[in-house]
């Protein structure tokens, strides 16, 4: 009879996995005197192999069952493989085969490679909203016994087999962020707590997927939004040339995917910005608009000519930001002006030969590309000059009562002295006016 050296007389080889499969046999027989050699044959007695040792290497042999048996023989083997070991004579002296054989389970498990069934690798899901979250995975492995999924944390930490290709992940109480690998084993699968990658299965073969699903499971939320330098309205010359481009930046919003709407003032989309978080308003339309963020889980159906407040935005799970972005199109704001004493009025005594400078401040204004002057004119609004610096000196002035505007402007600058500047283009292109003046009295 023949045995494998612990007398066991079956067990398994978990071939194709790139480990040696080293079997080694022992026999007992009363023909001391007669050689002895080992049978490979598939279960229907078939020889696969001729052993000229007592051991074999079974990694790169194909899954199925085998058979090895014993052979006491005299004279040469003369048995070939093809042949049927029970039915051809395997010597040309004398020959017995074993009472017994040995058993060998050559098992083959592959994990392969984990997609959804779209060919994608990750996805995002709306969970706990009374609606099923089914997805189905596939997967380019090979298995001679059994495949299920494994749903683990981000360390690979064990949490869930499901059998199939399909699970429902809408309630199941899961992490946040998960993983989907696919196992490919035989025998009875463990039950372990830690990690996949570096804990036993099975009690026999097993593989796991090289590549795995991530899913999320996080409720959408819009977060706030902002540009990136922390502006939630922007006044923009939209016909000047320059390029307006802006990027816009969430805030708690989550891991779910993220767009940016461009609305008009009634929230209508203009633009539906999927792929980027930047945007030329450059050649827009004079005229307000907003930018919404939007959070989505599912296909963004979010297109342009529908109402960003009233439409489905996606077919799944979505959130408009809780805030939105002003943005107005063609114009500036020059803002207001004041002495650094938060006053409208300053006096000034001309001619003792003692500086009479004014010290100026602008607040509120604001435009992208534009340039901020000061305009001084006399009590009429007539334009005198225009000054950059925010110090003005009136001791050479003659006497009299002026006043400083704030003005902001792109393009060139035409300066056009003792022209009413109510109703002077001086710019190319946007300008605007403060709203309010500094009146200088220089006695």
């Amino acid at each position: 009879n023949v045995s494998l050296l612990d007398g066991s007389v079956m067990t398994f080889a978990c071939g194709g996995d790139g480990e040696a499969d080293l079997f080694e046999f022992m026999h007992q027989t009363t023909a001391t005197e007669a050689d002895y050699g080992y049978l490979i044959t598939d279960a229907e007695n078939k020889i696969l192999g001729i052993l000229e040792g007592n051991g074999i290497d079974l990694d790169q042999a194909a899954p199925g069952i085998c058979r090895v048996w014993g052979l006491s023989y005299t004279g040469d083997i003369i048995a070939e493989i093809g042949q049927n070991a029970a039915e051809v004579a395997l010597a040309d002296g004398c020959f017995a085969l074993s009472e017994n054989f040995i058993t060998i389970n050559r098992q083959q498990v592959i994990g392969g490679n984990v997609t959804l069934a779209d060919g994608s690798s990750s996805i995002n899901i709306c969970p706990n909203d009374n609606f099923e979250d089914v997805l189905t995975f596939i997967n380019d492995g090979s298995t001679t016994a059994s495949y299920s999924y494994a749903i683990t944390d981000t360390d690979n930490n064990l949490l869930n087999y499901f059998q199939g290709n399909s699970f429902d992940f809408n309630a199941a109480i899961l992490p946040t962020e998960i993983r989907v690998y696919g196992v490919a084993y035989s025998g009875l699968r463990n039950s372990i707590t830690g990690n996949i990658l570096t804990n036993d299965l099975s009690n026999q073969c097993y593989d796991v997927s090289d590549t795995f699903v991530t899913v999320i499971r996080d409720e959408v939320v819009g977060g706030t939004i902002s540009t990136d330098e922390g502006a939630t309205l922007l006044t923009l010359c939209t016909d000047d040339g320059l390029a307006d481009v802006f990027t816009f930046m969430r805030m708690g919003a989550g891991n779910t995917p993220y767009a940016y709407l461009i609305t008009d003032a009634d929230n209508n989309i203009l633009e539906v910005l999927s792929s980027t978080a930047s945007f030329d308003f450059e050649g827009a339309p004079r005229g307000e608009c907003r930018v919404w963020g939007l959070a989505y889980t599912g296909e963004l159906l979010a297109d342009t000519g529908i109402n960003a407040a009233t439409a489905t935005l996606s077919d799944d799970c979505f959130a408009l930001s809780e805030n939105f972005i002003t943005v107005n199109r063609g114009s500036f704001d020059a803002g207001t002006v004041t002495t650094i004493f938060l006053s409208e009025e300053y006096s000034t005594c001309p001619g003792d030969g003692i500086d009479d400078p004014v010290n100026l401040i602008r607040e509120g204004n604001i435009g992208h590309n534009a340039t901020f002057t000061y305009l001084l004119t006399d009590a009429d609004g007539l334009l005198i000059e225009a000054f950059d610096t925010d110090e003005y000196s009136f001791e050479n002035l003659p006497q009299g009562t002026y006043r400083i505007y704030s003005y902001a402007y792109s393009g060139a600058f035409n300066l056009q002295p003792m022209v009413d500047i109510s109703s002077l283009d001086l710019s190319d292109s946007c300008a605007d006016l403060s709203d309010n003046f500094v009146t200088v009295f220089n006695y």
